[in-house]
C-alpha cells in the first residue's frame, strides 16, 4: 500500500489504481515512476499514450471519472488540451501525463527522469 501525505490515494489504492482505471480505455505504454526522491511537488508521475484526440479526451474523462466516483478525488489542476496533444492532471501526490506518442518522444519524461533515479512500478 502507498500512503501519500494527504491521503489522496487510500485504503489499498496506489498510484497504480489510476493506470489501471486508464486501461479500460486502452491507454497504451502506461509506466508508473516513483519520483519522491527527485521531487518536492508529487511523489509519483503516470506516463501514458493515447493515438488521437479522442482518444487522450477518452482517457482523461475515464481516469477523472473513476477517481472521482471512485474515492470523491478530483485533480486540483488540469493543463494542456487534448488539441495540444498533453494532457496533466495533478492530484497533488500523483501527477498523470497523458500524451501522444509523438509528444512522448519529443519530451523523453521518463527517460529523463529515470536516468535521474526515478523507479518505475511494475
Amino acid at each position: 500500500m502507498v500512503k501519500c501525505s494527504r491521503q489522496i490515494w487510500i485504503q489499498r489504492n496506489s498510484p497504480g489504481s489510476a493506470a489501471n482505471s486508464r486501461t479500460t480505455k486502452k491507454a497504451e505504454n502506461i509506466v508508473v515512476l516513483d519520483v519522491r526522491d527527485l521531487s518536492s511537488v508529487t511523489d509519483y508521475f503516470v506516463i501514458a499514450s493515447g493515438t488521437s484526440e479522442p482518444h487522450l479526451r477518452a482517457i482523461v474523462d475515464e481516469v477523472t471519472g473513476q477517481l472521482r466516483e471512485k474515492h470523491g478525488v478530483r485533480p486540483r489542476a488540469v493543463d494542456g488540451t487534448v488539441h495540444g496533444a498533453w494532457v496533466v492532471l495533478d492530484f497533488f501526490d500523483v501527477i498523470m501525463h497523458i500524451m501522444r506518442p509523438d509528444a512522448r518522444e519529443r519530451l523523453r519524461l521518463g527517460k529523463s527522469l529515470g536516468r535521474r533515479g526515478a523507479g518505475e512500478i511494475e
